[in-house]
């Protein structure tokens, strides 16, 4: 199961928008279903900082903010996957930005996707500060520029369809890392997709009050986009 958040500490910035005790009764839905959780990038926007790249401070106010939401993520039954937002994360909880399962003889990769993107040409330094400008302009009440930038990145890389570039990326990692499927986040667009004996699935995003979360059942070989719980 894969999920993905924005948690910020400041209320201009905070696009997670969740009333937290509701969100936390969907954790616990979570938890009861499925046995493990993983929480596919962009959990904690340390990148909407005063410095490009992540600011450990902004990440321990964003833990002072969300004490109850964040215990649950250190339980053993969660996973962290580092986005372009929370890259800190990768030296703070030892979080890889891939990660190969091998569950019932299916190899699923997860990825957060930010490798890929319109603006940054998988240059990280670029994807650093296109994610740094973003906080900025949303910091500065800057809301319809940052939506207008983010419409451009989001629809020359996303397509429900084939000629996707997003899917292509994802495909020729899987390729690449000889798996069946692939599990993304980056886009905040939900989708399970075929490509021939190879699965794309992306888990959308739990932003703005909304849910969004992939359920995968590898015994079944059931898998799932869900927007509601």
């Amino acid at each position: 199961m894969a999920i993905m958040l924005h948690l910020s500490p400041e209320t201009n910035t905070n696009i997670f928008a969740h009333d937290p005790y509701e969100f936390i009764r969907f954790l616990n839905y979570l938890e009861s279903n499925f046995e493990r959780i993983y929480l596919l990038g962009d959990i904690y926007d340390t990148l909407m900082s005063n410095k490009i790249g992540g600011d450990i401070d902004i990440f321990y106010k964003i833990i002072e903010n969300n004490k109850e939401i964040t215990n649950i993520f250190l339980k053993p039954n969660y996973y962290h996957i580092s986005g372009n937002h929370d890259l800190i994360t990768s030296d703070i909880f030892n979080a890889p930005e891939q990660e190969i399962l091998d569950i019932d003889g299916i190899k699923i990769l997860l990825t957060h996707g930010h490798q890929y993107g319109a603006f940054t040409n998988n240059l990280k330094f670029v994807g650093e500060f296109w994610t740094w400008l973003g906080g900025k302009l949303l910091k500065y009440g800057l809301d319809d520029i940052w939506q207008f930038i983010y419409d451009i990145d989001l629809k020359s890389c996303f397509r429900f369809n084939k000629s996707c570039p997003f899917q292509k990326w994802a495909i020729k990692e899987l390729i690449n890392k000889d798996a069946e499927i692939i599990i993304t986040g980056h886009t905040h667009t939900g989708a399970v997709i075929n490509h021939g004996n190879k699965l794309f699935m992306n888990s959308g995003t739990c932003i703005d009050g909304k849910y969004s979360y992939l359920s995968l059942d590898t015994k079944l070989q059931d898998f799932r986009l869900n927007t509601a719980w």
